[in-house]
């Protein structure tokens, strides 16, 4: 895939270069870094660009964002989700008004839920690296997807920060573009310590949160399949 340069970038979003510097740490917009420059994933573009369209408002904070895809959408809160997340009356009306929103509008409503890192490594350090205890397997990382939507060896897991930061330095792991990427780190931001928790101490993600994983890759097969997921899930 050809990349393109941050100005370049800058000009498609109508802001400044160095917002788009800042998108990219927030892993917002993907690319890596050649030369002496930072270079753009365009698709990553194309992305941000569709989920800035027809959104008016503010976007879900995370702690609404996530007690939405582990409550089913508002119909399963349990007393623990609800004392993690601080889930009253107000977060309640929340979680079914964004339940309502269409398909497509999910990996916006979702985005502040994780901070998205692309890497590519050897296959031997995804072995080692699927191991490590206190991931969470997610989208392309699951086993019960992964076959269905690509037939690459890939690793998609949600990480603490320290421990995504603890990975990037023990292996070395440098950022690259989602296309040629074969891990996936998705570190769980915002949430207060007991939500972290509760998202964390689990051995797999709910279906929900699988498919808007899904939805975020570039692929259009995997994008349509997380899509269709989330299309059978959510409250008609």
């Amino acid at each position: 895939m050809e990349l393109i340069t941050t100005r370049e970038t800058a000009t498609l979003l109508g802001v400044t270069p160095r917002r788009v510097r800042a998108l990219m740490e927030q892993g917002a917009l993907h690319g890596q870094k050649i030369g002496g420059g930072w270079m753009v994933d365009p698709s990553s573009v194309d992305q941000l660009r569709h989920q800035r369209r027809g959104h008016p408002g503010r976007r879900p904070s995370a702690r609404i964002a996530w007690a939405a895809l582990l409550s089913e959408f508002g119909t399963e809160i349990t007393p623990e989700l609800a004392e993690a997340f601080r889930i009253d009356k107000e977060s309640r009306r929340l979680i079914r008004d964004i339940a309502r929103h269409r398909v497509d509008d999910w990996r916006w409503l979702c985005a502040a839920r994780s901070e998205v890192r692309r890497f590519r490594t050897r296959d031997a350090f995804l072995d080692r690296i699927a191991t490590t205890p206190g991931l969470v397997p997610a989208g392309l990382g699951d086993a019960d997807w992964s076959a269905v939507v690509s037939a690459r060896y890939e690793l998609d897991r949600y990480s603490s920060r320290p421990a995504a930061d603890e990975l990037e330095r023990r292996y070395l792991l440098r950022p690259i573009s989602p296309a040629a990427a074969n891990l996936t780190i998705r570190v769980v931001a915002g949430l207060e310590e007991n939500a972290e928790r509760f998202v964390l101490d689990r051995l797999a993600m709910p279906v929900a949160v699988i498919a808007v994983d899904l939805m975020e890759e570039a692929d259009e097969r995997t994008n349509r399949a997380g899509a269709a997921m989330l299309e059978q899930l959510l409250p008609r």
